[in-house]
């Protein structure tokens, strides 16, 4: 809705197995329910950024916003994984 008036960067933490994990939560993107298009991207040596793939999901926001540290588990968290590459002909 309304564009990209709530485009947020986030920043991937790299895992043990060489994947990245980044959480983007809905509270982020003022609950808007719909489909979510996320891009990925990469920083070159030059600090370019430089996309590689996007997706998209379907997002049904909760009705209720809070957080589920205080006792709300209707909270909608969505786990993006990104592989940097399968080495080989793929090296990412």
């Amino acid at each position: 809705q309304n564009g990209q008036d709530d485009l947020v960067w986030h920043n991937a933490t790299k895992q043990d197995d060489g994947s990245y994990k980044v959480t983007i939560s809905a509270s982020q993107h003022k609950w808007n329910s719909g489909k979510y298009i996320v891009h990925g991207y990469i920083v070159d040596v030059s600090g370019k950024n430089i996309g590689f793939g996007a997706t998209s999901a379907d997002v049904a926001a909760p009705k209720k916003i809070g957080s589920a540290s205080r006792g709300n588990y209707n909270v909608l968290n969505k786990i993006v994984y990104l592989d940097a590459g399968h080495g080989g002909y793929d090296p990412g």
